[in-house]
């Protein structure tokens, strides 16, 4: 399914938008609107979402915080259309994807959402280059394509020397930049990250981060990152607070001045081979 087929001229490889003056006009592209979700869960059910409501530009990145069971997880699962609300819309580019087919929803997440989880989830018994590369099975005709673009995913997040290794002979901070790398390697429109530094060192999630954050600048992408930690949610260009199942309203009026990125954190490129 392509998303932004009207938009060709506005989009990089083939679907990112970009922060363009020329862009601010057009719908956000992440828009939710009103989002009920309740699990049946023993004798009483549990409402985690309550009526939310947040919009989020193209190419901006956005913190979400809140204390543990705010439904920040549950918001971002949504979004992610890993979980289907009672009610409400959630849009993309302008476009309803809660009234998805289906038979629709998972091509739509595939070519349009990239996900980063806490726990990583690389496959133990595949490569760097496997895990990276293994979007592409469940991609018509783009298998020969990919094996480049999952290289080229490996190379911009630092670790194409590293194509090769298992994730128990990687560092955690290796194994997250690898996760990070399958995420964006069908340069997905928007990305969502779920602590994606929960279990880093202070040191590797710094430099996570900055890694982060340069794509974002690079590429347009649009990110929503839910955070515990401060220090993560300042890299944002705007944090959202969640509490009891909803959004806090914003107090603070001015864009938020995210610190900038320490220089040269991608692979370098001349690198000489071993």
């Amino acid at each position: 399914m392509a998303l932004f087929r009207k938009k060709k001229p506005q989009r990089m490889k083939g679907k990112l938008f970009t922060k363009q003056d020329d862009l601010k006009d057009l719908p956000p592209m992440v828009e939710v609107t009103g989002v009920h979700r309740t699990y049946e869960s023993g004798a009483e059910p549990v409402r985690v979402l309550k009526g939310v409501s947040l919009k989020v530009q193209r190419g901006e990145m956005v913190a979400l915080m809140g204390p543990s069971g705010s439904g920040k997880t549950t918001l971002l699962n949504v979004i992610g259309l890993l979980d289907t609300p009672d009610s409400g819309t959630v849009k993309f580019a302008g476009i309803d994807v809660t009234d998805l087919k289906r038979r629709k929803v998972p091509l739509f997440r595939q070519n349009e959402v990239g996900m980063i989880f806490q726990q990583k989830n690389l496959i133990p018994s595949l490569t760097a280059f496997e895990n990276v590369y293994l979007p592409f099975r469940y991609a018509r005709g783009k298998r020969k394509a990919g094996r480049e673009q999952a290289r080229e995913a490996l190379r911009l997040v630092g670790m194409l020397e590293r194509e090769n290794h298992l994730p128990n002979q990687l560092s955690g901070g290796e194994q997250q930049r690898v996760a990070v790398a399958r995420a964006l390697v069908l340069s997905p429109a928007v990305v969502l990250a779920d602590e994606p530094t929960g279990e880093l060192d202070h040191k590797t999630s710094d430099d996570v981060m900055d890694l982060l954050q340069e794509l974002n600048e690079q590429t347009g992408q649009t990110f929503v990152i839910v955070t515990h930690d401060h220090s993560v949610a300042d890299r944002a260009d705007r944090v959202l607070n969640m509490d009891d199942g909803k959004v806090v309203p914003e107090k603070r009026q001015a864009p938020r001045k995210r610190p900038a990125t320490k220089p040269r954190k991608l692979a370098p490129k001349n690198r000489k081979k071993k």
